[in-house]
């Protein structure tokens, strides 16, 4: 039987929710490596923390694939949640996914799995969010657009080799994958564009 609170669970006001989210979104990519505020009044769903709930809403429907590490594909409660809410189609195979949701940063790699786009269609690529415990300024340096200066930035719990990880990534740009970070009432992203180092 389904939990009920799978159902209840949702924006209060949908259109606002979903604006407010989504303009998060887009700030925290125009802004990379910089914890933006993301407001949500959703509840956490099963493992599925709410801030990662709000993109969930905001950025998948009937016509939007997505992939979801097998820590979240396991609730019952997630995937009623998105049968109802959504409508997405949830796919086994990352590389078919437009958005992907993981738990945990130790469930990232490798990158290469999730769809990197073409070159004709290099927007055809996903998007990979991901749940994260803290914000951390002493792990990675960044630099490139929309950084008017190299930036400091990481998460907790840290990916191993995740420099050699996203080097791989920026090294196929503009394909590849973009990333997006939550963190409570927070994200942040990582544009396929930036170059990274470690500090």
């Amino acid at each position: 039987m389904a939990n009920v609170d799978a159902f209840a669970n949702s924006f209060l006001n949908p259109v606002s929710g979903a604006q407010s989210t989504f303009r998060s979104a887009m700030n925290a990519l125009a802004y990379p490596a910089q914890p933006r505020a993301l407001s949500s009044d959703l509840n956490p769903c099963g493992p599925m923390a709410s801030g990662a709930l709000a993109l969930l809403l905001t950025l998948a429907d009937q016509e939007t694939p997505i992939w979801l590490a097998p820590s979240l594909a396991a609730s019952e409660t997630l995937k009623n949640f998105i049968a109802f809410h959504c409508g997405a189609r949830v796919v086994d195979d990352p590389a078919l996914a437009v958005f992907a949701f993981l738990a945990s940063p130790l469930e990232l790699a490798p990158l290469a799995r999730f769809a990197q786009g073409d070159p004709d269609y290099p927007d055809r690529s996903a998007t990979v969010i991901v749940q994260v415990e803290a914000f951390d300024d002493h792990a990675w340096r960044f630099f490139g657009p929309g950084l008017p200066s190299p930036r400091s930035f990481g998460v907790s719990p840290a990916p191993k080799e995740f420099v050699e990880m996203w080097t791989a990534n920026q090294a196929g740009f503009p394909l590849g994958v973009d990333v997006i970070f939550v963190c409570g009432s927070q994200i942040a992203a990582l544009p396929r564009s930036l170059r990274i180092s470690e500090i």
